[in-house]
């Protein structure tokens, strides 16, 4: 019997043995989860990944996580993995956006998310890396 693995772009990464954890931070989390969008943005290093892990391990909604690496800036390749990842989390995701060579990613993504079908808690989904995206690209 095989066993399937799921793609490590799509596994949140495992908290480092002595994190921090930063309450403060994680509260503010919690209050803006119910927003369309968040960016957690910071400079490298900062601990933007540990501290979206550290909130993933508390929260009750689903979570889809992607860590997006450069060659995901393909438009196919990333609407397939932001699907894998929805599909990870129980969300079933039938069609993908049309891929086309302009269009903002923000939407379409907001678009695809709009388009499941009701649950209690919807998901959320985390986009680590994204800047590894193009704008013009996806």
């Amino acid at each position: 019997m095989s066993e399937r693995r799921l793609d490590a772009r799509l596994v949140v990464p495992a908290l480092p043995p002595r994190h921090i954890s930063r309450p403060r931070l994680l509260a503010e989390l919690d209050r803006a989860a119910a927003r369309p969008l968040i960016l957690a943005a910071a400079g490298p290093g900062a601990g933007k990944t540990v501290l979206l892990s550290d909130w993933v391990t508390r929260t009750q909604a689903p979570v889809a996580w992607i860590t997006v690496t450069p060659a995901d800036a393909e438009p196919l390749r990333f609407w397939r993995l932001l699907r894998a990842a929805l599909q990870a989390c129980g969300q079933p995701v039938q069609a993908l956006p049309a891929v086309t060579p302009h269009g903002d990613t923000v939407e379409r993504v907001q678009a695809l998310l709009g388009s499941l079908p009701a649950v209690p808690v919807p998901p959320v989904l985390i986009i680590d890396d994204a800047h590894q995206i193009g704008r013009a690209h996806v």
